[in-house]
């Protein structure tokens, strides 16, 4: 589950789409190897399910991007004391991929 740079576009992507940005700007993200980005084989479903369980989940919605699934949560937090975040998760397929904002 190596992420590549068709990765990190489609993750950038993803972000802008979820602040309601232009995708097309997705190169001035600066989203990389060096970002903080989880690999996972959860699908969608299991973090959907696994919200519900979160200190905070809102703002909610889901979209796709060039044809992977989307997940957005304006606000998350796993557990109370943890900083909140917005966090976006890209289904491509055999791994998800989630970025914190």
């Amino acid at each position: 589950m190596k992420t590549t740079n068709y990765h990190f576009e489609k993750i950038a992507k993803a972000r802008l789409e979820s602040t309601y940005q232009d995708i097309e700007d997705w190169e001035d993200e600066f989203i990389d190897e060096d970002s903080e980005i989880v690999t996972t084989r959860d699908t969608l479903e299991d973090f959907l399910k696994g919200s519900k369980g979160w200190a905070e989940a809102t703002g909610f919605r889901s979209f796709e991007i060039e044809g992977h699934a989307c997940l957005f949560w304006e606000s998350m937090q796993g557990f109370k004391g943890q900083a909140r975040e917005s966090m976006v998760v890209v289904d491509f397929g055999e791994f998800r991929c989630a970025y914190k904002f």
